[in-house]
């Protein structure tokens, strides 16, 4: 990763987490969640757009074939939440009586991951499970808490490994924060 800050639509951000911290957290959770949730078959559910990347590196590390979904809500306008959720890309009709995992880029408010865990929970998934990359603990509004997760971080705004500002940054192999 560059030490270096970059410019994005006339915001400043800073280096934050590296392309190999990164790399080395997400062969730990895959070998984690591959360990507990193996019997059970699960399904993994990645949210676009923003979990892609971290999607693909985290499947990679599964030891066998796996069924995956992707779904697509979005709650997000520029650097801000709107604390309101639409959704773009539905829920798949498989999931009854399946343990669902599904794959989050960050957690901030909360509020996209509850709505859609109660969703799965409605169409008849038997367990839900949360990996996500990131968690905001100081964001968060409701009490849903990711059952894996990557990294917490605080109230920054960040970009990069398939987080985005208004659609861009999302191919940088490492995590950047605004700074201004």
């Amino acid at each position: 990763m560059s030490e270096k800050t970059i410019k994005i639509a006339g915001k400043t951000f800073a280096p934050m987490i590296s392309a190999a911290e990164l790399q080395a957290r997400v062969n730990e959770l895959g070998a984690t969640i591959w360990r507990e949730n193996a019997s059970d078959n699960p399904l993994f559910i990645v949210m676009l757009s923003g979990a892609y990347v971290f999607a693909a590196d985290l499947l990679r590390t599964i030891p066998t074939a796996v069924d995956m979904a992707f779904v697509k809500y979005s709650s997000y306008e520029g650097t801000q939440s709107t604390g309101s959720l639409k959704r773009e890309i539905g829920l798949p009709d498989s999931i009854k009586g399946r343990t669902c995992i599904v794959v989050e880029d960050i957690i901030d408010s909360g509020v996209t991951m509850k709505q859609f865990a109660a969703d799965l929970k409605d169409k008849g998934a038997a367990n839900v499970k949360i990996a996500s990359l990131l968690v905001k603990p100081e964001n968060n509004k409701t009490d849903i808490k990711a059952d894996y997760f990557g990294f917490e971080i605080s109230k920054e705004f960040v970009i990069g490994y398939g987080l985005d500002f208004d659609g861009n940054a999302r191919n940088l192999d490492s995590i950047y924060k605004c700074i201004d």
